[in-house]
């Protein structure tokens, strides 16, 4: 059994994935201490899909729910964690407008050209009425498919109550807290 101070994938405050990418890295890095280069700042070939990319925003998405023993919890205020953060939501974000603004036409293509492809993306997302992904799972979806949603739901439900309960920590002590 490999000690986790000599295994490549320790980070003080917990165990993460193995790296992926530069992204990762710098997250790695950022979240071990000390000084920090450049992070990696050009997009992604495909940001819908990139792991190292996705690594990156999971990892430092969890840290305004938890941090780490290790870590020091102004972690989740570090300008350069926080910017970073953003940035690989924007480059996401940015895939998944593009992505949709591909496959938008008559009405969604009109709006996109009216407020913004952006807005008609968030407009296109609340006039959704079509089947659950539950529903559509049950209804329709193959193996792999079925497999895949388990995988992504699974990972979901770890951490469903953590927006429920993210004030309990931060509560004073006495009967509020105790409630």
């Amino acid at each position: 059994m490999t000690s986790t101070m000599t295994d490549p994938r320790h980070v003080p405050g917990g165990d993460l994935p193995r790296v992926r990418g530069p992204r990762s890295e710098w997250v790695r890095r950022a979240l071990a201490g000390g000084s920090l280069p450049d992070p990696p700042v050009a997009p992604p070939t495909d940001a819908l899909v990139d792991d190292d990319l996705h690594l990156a925003l999971h990892v430092l998405e969890d840290l305004a729910y938890r941090v780490g023993p290790d870590q020091d919890r102004a972690l989740t205020h570090q300008p350069d964690v926080v910017a970073y953060r953003d940035l690989l939501r924007t480059q996401f974000w940015d895939a998944v407008v593009a992505d949709a603004g591909a496959h938008q036409s008559g009405r969604w293509a009109d709006l996109a050209t009216t407020v913004g492809p952006r807005l008609a993306v968030a407009a296109m997302l609340d006039d959704f009425d079509g089947p659950s992904l539950s529903q559509y799972a049950e209804d329709h979806a193959s193996r792999d498919q079925l497999a895949e949603f388990m995988i992504h739901r699974s990972a979901y439900q770890l951490r469903e109550a953590d927006p429920h309960t993210f004030a309990i920590p931060r509560l004073a002590p006495g009967p509020r807290k105790s409630a």
